[in-house]
C-alpha cells in the first residue's frame, strides 16, 4: 500500500494523507502535480495538490524500476520483461511506446536536465544510455552503479565509476574524454 502525506509550512502536522491500494514504489513527476506508485501492472497515483486519485496506467507487465523526465511529461518504467522499458505520456495518461534494451533493466536513473536515461543491467557494472530527445539507445557504458554514479554531468558528460578512477564521456559517442585518477574515492 502506498501512502502520500500533504505537508502545508509553516504547519508541521500532515494537513491530509491518500493511500493507494497496491502502490509499492513512488514515483513523482517533475513539478510534483503527480505521485504514482507501482502497483502490479499497472501505475496508480494522486494528484499532489488535493490527493485525489488520477486514472492508472495499464502496463505490459508489473513494474521493476521507473524514473520522470524533470519536467514531468514522459514516464520511463522498466518491466519484468526483459529489456523492455514503456514510455508513459503523463498528460494523456497511457503508454506512448516502447524501447527495446540488450538486457533485463535493473534500475533507472534520469538526467537532472532530462536529455539521457541511464538504464543499469540487470547483471554486471554495466548501463544503457538512451538519449531522449528521440529514444534512441546511444549505446553501453562500463562502470559500478553508485549511489552517485554513474552521473550526467552538466555539460553532457556522464561520469563513470572505474576502478579506482572516474572517466568522463560524452553522452552523444560515449567517447572518453577524460580520466579523474582516484576520482571514485569522492562523492559525486
Amino acid at each position: 500500500v502506498g501512502r502520500v502525506w500533504a505537508l502545508r509550512p509553516p504547519a508541521g502536522a500532515v494537513a491530509e494523507s491518500a493511500r493507494v491500494d497496491g502502490g509499492t514504489r513512488p514515483l513523482a513527476t517533475g513539478g510534483g502535480d503527480r505521485v504514482y506508485f507501482a502497483a502490479g501492472v499497472e501505475l496508480a497515483g494522486v494528484r499532489a495538490r488535493d490527493l485525489q486519485p488520477v486514472a492508472p496506467i495499464g502496463l505490459a507487465a508489473r513494474v521493476r524500476a521507473a524514473a520522470a523526465t524533470p519536467s514531468g511529461d514522459r514516464l520511463y518504467v522498466a518491466t519484468e520483461r526483459a529489456g523492455e522499458v514503456e514510455v508513459v505520456d503523463r498528460f494523456a495518461e497511457r503508454v506512448r511506446g516502447r524501447l527495446t534494451l540488450p538486457g533485463e533493466v535493473g534500475e533507472l536513473r534520469m538526467d537532472p536536465v532530462g536529455r539521457y536515461l541511464l538504464a543499469r543491467a540487470g547483471r554486471g557494472d554495466s548501463a544503457w544510455v538512451v538519449a531522449l530527445a528521440d529514444d534512441r539507445i546511444v549505446g553501453t557504458v562500463r562502470g559500478a552503479w553508485r549511489d552517485d554514479l554513474p552521473l550526467v554531468l552538466p555539460d553532457g558528460e556522464i561520469a563513470l565509476a572505474q576502478g579506482e578512477d572516474v572517466t568522463l564521456v560524452t553522452g552523444a559517442t560515449l567517447r572518453a574524454t577524460r580520466t579523474v585518477a582516484g576520482g571514485a574515492a569522492d562523492l559525486w
